[in-house]
């Protein structure tokens, strides 16, 4: 039964009876309440028929129920968009666009980091993300760009007052353009910029462990690697 009124109600959409598919859709969702495609197609459906609140809840359900459905946050995203409500847009957007990059879809979290900046070009968090992706994709010299970018956007960012852990954000992006210089073969930048995430967070445990590693397999410089893997034990 619960594919029957799915195709009937695929059906109506293509009919564009929107009121009728709706009630299909909900057919399904009696039969099976964790139907999250069919939750996400009534949201359309609420849509095309210019009913925002309701597409909004729809939309929010399917995410409730399969919150790793990058495809759900986009549909959102593009509700947000189309009413003005670009910040609620630009978190959508992050959430599909990071699941993109866990699932190592690049092209695609690409496309949503992209639209993000297109509705923020000084949104911090979208800057470092589309940095991990040519990171991702071995562009190392773009992810260097993008990284700067985002450490030049970090003042600029009003969002980032609502992040709990901002005050580590450059120090994580120091990090992120040590690895690339690394990469890269630039061994002093490498140093210099894990030297700069411990000065501007000098309990970042991580970044210690960095740089201790950095100067042990990358330098040979085994009596810093020594002090500064210390220094780690001490935090």
């Amino acid at each position: 039964k619960e594919l029957i009124w799915f195709n009937i109600a695929s059906i109506l959409m293509d009919l564009m009876n929107y009121e009728k598919a709706i009630e299909a859709f909900q057919e399904v969702l009696a039969v099976d309440p964790m139907n999250a495609d069919a939750q996400m197609r009534i949201g359309y459906c609420y849509v095309f028929l210019n009913n925002q609140s309701d597409a909004e809840k729809a939309f929010k359900r399917a995410i409730d129920i399969a919150p790793g459905n990058p495809m759900t946050y986009v549909s959102l995203a593009s509700l947000y968009a189309d009413t003005n409500r670009p910040l609620d847009a630009i978190s959508a957007y992050s959430s599909a666009a990071g699941i993109y990059l866990k699932n190592k879809n690049i092209r695609e979290a690409l496309t949503y980091y992209e639209a993000i900046i297109k509705l923020d070009s000084s949104y911090a968090l979208a800057l470092v993300g589309y940095g991990d992706c040519h990171v991702q994709l071995e562009n190392y010299e773009l992810a260097i760009y993008w990284f700067r970018r985002a450490l030049e956007a970090i003042l600029l960012d009003k969002t980032l007052r609502i992040l709990p852990t901002n005050v580590n954000l450059a120090a994580m992006i120091y990090v992120k353009l040590g690895d690339c210089y690394v990469k890269t073969g630039d061994m002093r930048q490498a140093e210099q910029f894990y030297l700069k995430a411990i000065e501007s967070e000098p309990d970042f445990y991580t970044a210690y462990i960095i740089l201790a590693h950095h100067y042990w397999r990358n330098e040979n410089r085994y009596g810093d690697a020594i002090r500064i893997y210390h220094k780690a034990l001490a935090i």
